[in-house]
C-alpha cells in the first residue's frame, strides 16, 4: 500500500467514525459521547500498533506484523530498510574479511592505530616482529608496548616523512624499518619490515671498509715517510 493510499483509509476510517457516531447519537443520546467513545477506542488502535511497532524492535529477525492503515507502510518502509542495512552489512563484513585476509599475508608488520595511537587492528607478521598479540592488545596504546626511545620520538614528533630504523622489542637480532603513514580520520599506518639481512650487510661493508683501511694506513705511512726522506 502506498502512503497516498493508506492515508485515503485514515480519512475514510475517520468519516466513519463521524458517521457512526452520528447513529449511536440515538442510542446515548449525545454525538459528542459517541465520537469520544469511538476516537477513544481508534486511540487505543494506535497505541496498539506502537506496542506491535516495540515489540518488533525489540525481535527484529522476526517477519513484521501486517497492520493495516497508515501503519502498514510505515512497518514496510522499517521493513526494507532493515533487510537493506543486513545487506549492506554482510557486504561490509566480506570486504573487512578481504582485507583482512590480504593484510594478513603481508610480510611486513602491519598495525591500524587511531588518532590516539591505540591498537586496533594487527596481522601476524606484527606479532612475530613487535611482540604484540592480536585480539587481546586491541585498545592498547602501541608506545605502551614498543618504548624504544627512537620510536617514541618519532611518534610524536607527527613527522612521518621519514623512516626510521631500531631494533626489534622482542629480539634484538633482529632489525626493523618502521613507518607511519597517515590516512583516513587521523589514522595511521604502522609497517615494520624486517631489514636484518641488510643492515648485516651493512655492517660487514662497513667493517671491511674500516679494516681494509687501517691495513693501507701502515704501508702508506712508511711509503710517504721514504718519500719524504728521498
Amino acid at each position: 500500500m502506498t502512503y497516498s493510499n493508506a492515508w485515503s483509509v485514515e480519512l475514510a476510517r475517520i468519516v466513519g467514525l463521524i458517521v457512526l457516531a452520528l447513529f449511536l447519537k440515538f442510542f446515548l443520546g449525545s454525538f459528542w459521547t459517541s465520537l469520544a467513545l469511538l476516537l477513544f477506542g481508534y486511540l487505543a488502535w494506535h497505541l496498539f500498533n506502537c506496542w506491535r511497532l516495540l515489540r518488533w524492535f525489540e525481535h527484529p529477525k522476526q517477519i513484521p506484523p501486517a497492520p493495516s492503515g497508515i501503519w502498514e507502510p510505515i512497518f514496510n518502509l522499517l521493513y526494507r530498510n532493515q533487510k537493506r542495512a543486513q545487506k549492506d552489512k554482510r557486504r561490509l563484513k566480506r570486504q573487512i574479511d578481504r582485507f583482512e585476509e590480504s593484510a594478513t599475508a603481508l610480510p611486513d608488520g602491519t598495525v591500524i592505530l587511531n588518532k590516539n595511537n591505540i591498537i586496533e587492528w594487527l596481522n601476524e607478521s606484527a606479532e612475530r616482529v613487535l611482540g604484540l598479540r592480536r585480539g587481546i592488545d586491541y585498545g592498547q596504546r602501541i608506545d605502551n608496548f614498543i618504548r624504544t626511545p627512537v620510536f617514541t620520538q618519532y611518534l610524536s614528533s607527527k613527522d612521518y616523512e621519514n623512516i626510521i630504523e631500531m631494533p626489534s622489542p622482542v629480539n634484538r637480532n633482529i632489525h626493523l624499518r618502521i613507518r607511519l603513514v597517515p590516512y583516513g580520520r587521523k589514522q595511521k599506518l604502522l609497517l615494520a619490515r624486517n631489514v636484518t639481512r641488510l643492515h648485516n650487510l651493512e655492517m660487514i661493508r662497513r667493517d671491511f671498509i674500516a679494516n681494509v683501511s687501517h691495513e693501507l694506513r701502515t704501508p702508506l705511512t712508511v711509503v710517504n715517510d721514504g718519500v719524504e726522506r728521498f
